[in-house]
């Protein structure tokens, strides 16, 4: 027999207690306590279960929690922990209330937990007539499936406060994947896409190896890289290569990166091995970081062990990235010859970055090409 305790509308214990068979006779003014607990994995993909066919509410759909009643004597995170327990054989090592929903008509008070787990995906353990599968998703796909299963699109509502804060906002920006693409024909309309994004915005055109010269006649650029790639090192130009930065979600292009294979006297004084650029409307998410980590994996394999790169003073965000990745400033000067404006030099050593921040490999979904 499942016995549950009452609360009165302040949330206070009132010392009565209360049998589930009975759960529609408790009376006007008293609450039972309901636990709903999403679970995120540390890693960053969200938990969902399968509700088992037979059950008589929702049988067959989707749900993103463990959960149920809490027992009389428990306290709602004790309950939470043990029916995330019972329902997943999972643990949390981090227990956050986000949401308190009543339920006048049921008699319930709906409390609702973010679990962080870092248990085995694998290590999921259903429980006989509860669930009968489950799935792990990153958080573009629970937001999609949010809107189209019965189940879920009430579970919105109870994890609203989380779901709408920057934490999530934050997480489903560590669970987005990039990779670089070799620029070709299939991108034309893309490309240009994202020049004009920055003619739109006024922001200054940085790493797409020219692209903005070649708005009429991409396939003239792709030419024109093609010469780049197997140029003869000499003062006026160098051989070098150009990627764009592709989100995988939605192979959308995000950024573009410009890079040096060798220097000349010119870019050994201004410019350096990278150039790069993240489009004006995905600024603000730490994008460049993965376009310059990859950038440096590319360095590292055409044998580049330190990379020298320059930014204007006045953009931050620029030489903030190089930091980030360990880049050393070397100097800050007022370069009157090319960019009429104080300049900030850095080097990056190329092995020491990419080892000492492996963080990266978890947005990286495919090999950097040839």
């Amino acid at each position: 027999m499942e016995i549950w305790d009452l609360y009165d509308e302040q949330g206070q214990k009132t010392g009565e207690t209360w049998e589930r068979a009975r759960a529609m006779e408790i009376p006007e003014g008293r609450y039972h306590i309901v636990c709903d607990i999403l679970i995120r994995h540390r890693g960053g993909d969200y938990l969902l279960t399968l509700r088992d066919p037979n059950k008589e509410v929702y049988p067959g759909c989707w749900e993103a929690s463990a959960g149920g009643s809490a027992l009389a004597g428990e306290t709602p995170e004790e309950a939470a922990r043990r029916e995330m327990l019972e329902e997943t054989g999972l643990t949390a090592e981090k227990l956050e209330l986000i949401g308190m929903t009543r339920k006048p008509f049921s008699r319930s008070v709906i409390y609702a937990y973010l679990a962080v787990t870092d248990c085995g995906k694998d290590s999921v353990r259903l429980q006989e007539g509860e669930t009968v599968d489950y799935r792990w998703m990153d958080p573009e796909a629970l937001l999609r499936a949010m809107q189209e299963e019965p189940v879920l699109r009430v579970q919105y509502q109870r994890y609203r406060p989380y779901l709408e804060s920057p934490a999530f906002r934050e997480s489903r920006n560590r669970a987005e994947k990039f990779f670089f693409e070799v620029p070709g024909p299939g991108r034309k309309a893309e490309a240009a896409a994202y020049i004009r994004e920055f003619l739109q915005y006024g922001s200054e055109i940085n790493g797409t190896g020219g692209l903005n010269r070649y708005l009429e006649d991409y396939e003239g650029w792709l030419e024109k890289l093609n010469g780049d790639y197997t140029r003869i090192p000499g003062e006026e130009k160098v051989p070098a290569r150009t990627y764009f930065l592709i989100r995988e979600n939605d192979s959308r292009i995000v950024g573009m990166i410009n890079i040096r294979l060798t220097l000349n006297e010119r870019l050994r004084r201004y410019g350096g091995h990278i150039g790069y650029s993240i489009r004006p409307t995905e600024r603000g998410k730490g994008y460049n970081k993965i376009n310059l980590y990859l950038g440096l994996k590319v360095c590292d394999r055409y044998g580049i062990d330190s990379v020298f790169m320059d930014a204007d003073l006045a953009n931050p965000a620029s030489w903030k990235t190089m930091e980030a990745l360990g880049g050393k400033r070397i100097r800050e000067y007022y370069d009157d010859l090319y960019a009429q404006c104080t300049v900030v030099d850095y080097t990056i050593d190329v092995r020491k970055a990419l080892q000492e921040h492996p963080e990266f490999e978890d947005r990286i979904s495919r090999p950097v090409p040839d």
